[in-house]
């Protein structure tokens, strides 16, 4: 009983010190998620792959991506004088290009 309080005080205090390190808001931490997620998926692509594999990459890139490429403009506008958003923004800005499987 006693690992398992220690456990979910680690659990709620890592919580907790995770969003208050945070420098970002929601929206960007919202973008950054999905961006990094989106560059990743892009490297899982493989023609070779079972098609049930190429459908699955092909709709979480489309969600991921697609949410990304949303936010990337709305990001540049709302934080245009932010210069860490502004370069996170550039990091990721092969999102812009994204365009949706079918």
């Amino acid at each position: 009983m006693k690992k398992f309080i220690f456990l979910w005080l680690l659990v709620i205090s890592s919580i907790a010190n995770a969003d208050a390190g945070n420098p970002h808001k929601k929206d960007v931490q919202e973008f950054e998620d999905n961006a990094e997620t989106c560059d990743h998926l892009s490297g899982e692509w493989d023609a070779e792959l079972p098609e049930e594999n190429k459908r699955e990459i092909k709709e979480n890139m489309n969600d991921a991506c697609g949410k990304a490429q949303e936010l990337y403009g709305t990001l540049e506008k709302k934080y245009k004088n932010d210069k860490a958003v502004l370069r996170l923004l550039k990091q990721h800005r092969s999102v812009k290009n994204f365009q949706h499987w079918d």
